[in-house]
This record gives C-alpha cells, sequence and structure tokens, in this order.
C-alpha cells in the first residue's frame, strides 16, 4: 500500500533515504538550497496523507482516501505510534530550522533520530516490511498525492 511506503521510508536508515530521495543539499549554505526539497515534502506527504483531506472545493471522502493510500477499510492504523509520529514530523515543520532538510540534517539531527524510530514502530506494530516497493520517492509523491496535495513550486511558499 503507498502509505505504508511513505512509513517505510520515513523509518529506513540515512543511506536509504538518501538514495531515495534526490538533490540533496549537503548543508543550509550550498548553491541553490531551498526548504522545500524533498526531505520537506517526505515530511509533507506523511503530514496530508495520513487523513482524509478536507479542502474548499469538498472533501476527499473515506472512499478515496482509501484508494489513494491502499490501506484497507479492516486495517485500522493503531492511534498511538501513528499520533506520535504526527506529532514529531508536524513539529519538525513548525520548528521551521532549515538545518533539518539538508542531507546533514536528515543524516545528523535528534528530531530525524525520532522520526526514524517512531516510523519503525509504526511499521513494526502493522506487521509492514522493511523494502521499499518504489524506486524513486518523485514516483511515490506523484501517486500518493494523486492530485490532493496542492504543491507550489516556490520555494517561500509551501502548500
Amino acid at each position: 500500500m503507498r502509505f505504508a511506503e511513505v512509513i517505510k521510508l520515513l523509518a529506513a536508515p540515512f543511506p536509504i533515504q538518501e538514495a531515495f530521495l534526490r538533490d540533496l543539499p549537503e548543508n543550509v549554505a550550498g548553491p541553490g538550497f531551498t526548504k522545500c526539497n524533498d526531505i520537506y515534502r517526505m515530511a509533507l506527504l506523511y503530514l496530508e496523507s495520513v487523513t482524509v483531506q478536507e479542502c474548499e472545493g469538498g472533501t476527499e471522502g473515506l472512499e478515496r482516501w482509501h484508494a489513494r493510500t491502499e490501506i484497507p477499510r479492516d486495517l485500522a492504523l493503531r492511534p498511538r505510534p501513528t499520533e506520535w509520529l504526527s506529532t514529531a514530523l508536524r513539529m519538525l515543520v513548525e520548528l521551521d530550522h532549515p538545518f533539518l532538510y539538508t542531507r546533514h540534517g536528515l543524516r545528523s539531527a535528534y528530531e530525524w533520530r525520532l522520526i526514524r524510530h517512531l516510523a519503525n514502530e509504526v511499521c513494526e506494530i502493522m506487521g509492514w516490511p522493511r523494502e521499499l516497493r518504489y524506486t524513486d520517492f518523485e514516483t511515490l509523491w506523484n501517486e500518493l498525492g494523486d492530485g490532493v496535495i496542492a504543491w507550489k513550486e516556490s520555494p517561500e511558499d509551501p502548500a
């Protein structure tokens, strides 16, 4: 299921994340650094996928959410670990520390270590294998977002 792929990516060790995500800046001082890179989009993809989307055009609805995430109706996400992971990712995004969206940050920041730990807990409880089905982040982003996640290309104005 596609939603599980996001959690498995969040749980993956840094070398796997680094290989899966593209063009990651080493640090904030690097040329062309933008906070809205694939590290940021990885966090956003989880946060925007974990719930049914509501927007000014209406609601995604439970049927469409199940189809988009591929989570079967009889599979209930256990609330505790999922809530902890959601809280950690929301805090990370709201901290607004550009360092967290660099290769160095993803590799060494305590915040990302906590997120990897919590995502591993979710995978373990749900019985999901750790191998990624997708070969790249862009495909996962396009398929799971499925037009629900609005994304503006401007780094100053992320969705």
